[in-house]
């Protein structure tokens, strides 16, 4: 699952979700405060790449409104 904090899959020695990559500038304190739900963190946590140029005018195209994209 990808949100506007990292990704996140299945964890199954803690029946879950676990963090597995963050958005850079993101921190494991605020996916905790942001989240409902107790939350795993992947024993090799990751920060996920910026998008290149051609991505970011990509999802700017699904997202005319700029509510999730900057």
């Amino acid at each position: 699952m990808v949100t506007t904090l990292g990704v996140f899959g299945f964890e199954p020695r803690a029946g879950g979700c676990a963090s597995e990559a963050l958005h850079p500038g993101v921190s494991v304190d605020t996916v905790r405060a942001n989240t409902g739900f107790e939350i795993a963190v992947a024993d090799t946590l990751t920060t996920t790449a910026l998008p290149t140029e051609q991505e970011l005018g990509i999802l700017r195209m699904l997202d005319p409104a700029r509510q999730f994209i900057g």
